[in-house]
């Protein structure tokens, strides 16, 4: 019967680290698609002038601006917040 050559600790250090590599690398590439959505949702504000029809409505510049700034944040929170739980979760 043979027997393979035990794996050295070296070879163990090279093959964790590249895993971790490679994790942040597909992390980093999910994340950077949620800024698309941001400017996707500018743009289709842009498109059909909600902001202009907001104002005259009666809503305030200032609050206008507040929201839009916390769903932004937020649109970026969430999955920032959903990675961490995950990777704590399964270990990583």
């Amino acid at each position: 019967m043979t027997k393979p050559y035990p794996i050295q600790q070296k070879y163990k250090d090279q093959e964790k680290e590249t895993s971790v590599i490679s994790l942040l690398f597909v992390i980093s590439v999910g994340l950077s698609l949620v800024p698309g959505l941001i400017v996707g949702g500018v743009m289709y504000e842009r498109e059909k002038n909600l902001k202009h029809m907001q104002i005259i409505s009666g809503m305030n510049l200032c609050s206008y601006w507040i929201v839009n700034i916390l769903f932004d944040i937020l649109k970026m929170e969430v999955p920032m917040i959903l990675c961490c739980v995950l990777l704590y979760v399964f270990e990583l």
